[in-house]
């Protein structure tokens, strides 16, 4: 009789017994100890398991009176009524709606979301496209060489070939290949480029000495597939003796050969400027893509943010504009954006309303001074006319060459140019290497050190864009 009363009580007044814990307590003791005399662990714990689920409310019964509500279940109930759930989930609706779409304005403009098209680069598209497609379909070798600025596309517009062309042969238009992807910034020295290109083509790991030898081997026999052969940031394999980039580009031309190589560089006379052979290789397989204007920024950052209204349309072509100015670079644009959207949704944060706010023009200029703000950038603004000069010599044999360091002797001459180009008075060599120690006790520029000074390489220790943006302003 005792554990039903206990059973209807449990059933009737459960959120009472949920606060008064301690009267729990004393009625399980008082069970434990009318149901067996012997109390060993083993038993007590079997005790426990049987109280628990005696006390457990029945789900099989058909009906259940109404059930008394205590102090506490009462103001629970009250606190939680319809109509103020109702109020509360639309406030806070109203607020993720707003923060969910800088999140997701925030994750469109990030640079590593790649885009289901490439607005502005059809042409460069299709010449990639007929490029491999043509030597897929012919079974031969072939290299094109891909050159443009930072941030224009060429890798991005490479790969969408390469994915498009894997379609095409699941749905058996052309015939299968195999695609490699290497980048020059992966090996630490140019040689162990050889390593990684058979790595990714047999996933066995051998020596770079090794490497170069079975890959010569494979072109003694005719093979069975095409091979398209991504080489990214091709600058940085450039040696002495220039053989590593020979070999790539006298690869695809062998008697038995069917590789396909796309090398992609920053400079565009790079093979003139190494190896003449290399040059009459190429013939007129070569691509440049040219920075992006201030329209297909615009379009580009429009086309990621189509379906969210979260950007004044004066702010997407304000930051166009502002990046076009300096380099074309569409990265900067994305990132330019993105910091504008943080400081717009923090500004939002902070109305009581959290109503959305729009992206404008002051956020976009807020985000490029803080984007160009760093301690290297304060530095040259307030550097003298010979020193900006001296940092505009070095970008100018950068972009020309594509390589990041160049000699002090080069340096001097280029100099000398852009003051004649000023008409302004040259400077001689020894205040021309004052110049140089002013700018690199600043650590503006790296310095490698030589016997003989001139010949001693030079470069710069900031990005291109930063100087770009420092000489375009004070204009």
């Amino acid at each position: 009789m005792r554990s039903k009363k206990a059973e209807m009580d449990v059933e009737y007044n459960v959120e009472d017994e949920i606060v008064s814990s301690d009267d729990d307590t004393m009625s399980v003791d008082s069970e434990f100890s009318t149901a067996s005399t012997v109390k060993t662990p083993r038993t007590v714990s079997r005790l426990k398991k049987e109280t628990t689920l005696s006390r457990t409310p029945s789900v099989s019964s058909a009906k259940k009176p109404k059930a008394s509500l205590s102090r506490r279940s009462t103001f629970s109930a009250v606190k939680s009524t319809p109509s103020m759930q109702k109020r509360a989930a639309s406030k806070i609706d109203q607020t993720s709606d707003a923060l969910s779409l800088y999140e997701k304005a925030r994750i469109k403009l990030h640079v590593a979301n790649t885009p289901d098209c490439l607005p502005c680069r059809d042409k460069q598209f299709s010449d990639i496209y007929n490029f491999i497609e043509t030597n897929l379909r012919n079974q031969t070798g072939g290299c094109m060489y891909v050159c443009g600025v930072p941030g224009t596309g060429k890798t991005l517009t490479t790969r969408q070939v390469i994915l498009c062309l894997k379609e095409g042969v699941n749905d058996k238009i052309l015939s299968p290949f195999k695609s490699i992807e290497v980048n020059a910034f992966q090996v630490t020295e140019p040689h162990q480029i050889y390593k990684l290109i058979y790595k990714e083509l047999t996933g066995e790991n051998v020596s770079a000495e090794h490497a170069v030898t079975l890959l010569e081997k494979k072109f003694e026999h005719k093979s069975n597939e095409s091979i398209v052969l991504l080489v990214d940031e091709l600058d940085m394999l450039c040696t002495k003796k220039q053989d590593v980039l020979y070999n790539l580009f006298d690869w695809p031309y062998k008697k038995n050969s069917r590789w396909i190589v796309i090398a992609i560089a920053n400079a565009m006379n790079l093979p003139e400027q190494v190896m003449s052979k290399i040059s009459s290789r190429l013939g007129l397989s070569r691509l440049i893509f040219q920075p992006y204007t201030h329209v297909e920024l615009e379009e580009i950052v429009r086309l990621r943010l189509e379906e969210l209204n979260v950007f004044d349309m004066d702010a997407i072509l304000y930051a166009a504009r502002k990046v076009a100015a300096v380099s074309g670079d569409a990265r900067r644009a994305l990132e330019i954006c993105r910091r504008a959207t943080e400081l717009a949704e923090r500004d939002t944060s902070k109305k009581e309303g959290k109503s959305l706010n729009l992206v404008n023009i002051g956020h976009v200029d807020q985000a490029v001074k803080q984007m160009f703000s760093s301690a290297k950038i304060t530095l040259l603004t307030h550097a003298s006319k010979m020193e900006k000069l001296f940092m505009k010599a070095i970008i100018l044999l950068y972009q020309k060459s594509g390589m990041e360091e160049t000699s002090l002797n080069r340096i001097i001459e280029t100099h000398n140019f852009l003051c004649r180009a000023e008409n302004m008075q040259p400077l001689n060599r020894t205040q021309l290497l004052n110049v140089c120690c002013s700018l690199a006790s600043t650590k503006l520029i790296l310095l490698e050190p030589c016997k003989n000074i001139y010949l001693q390489r030079v470069r710069c220790n900031m990005s291109v864009d930063d100087i770009e943006y420092v000489l375009n302003d004070n204009k």
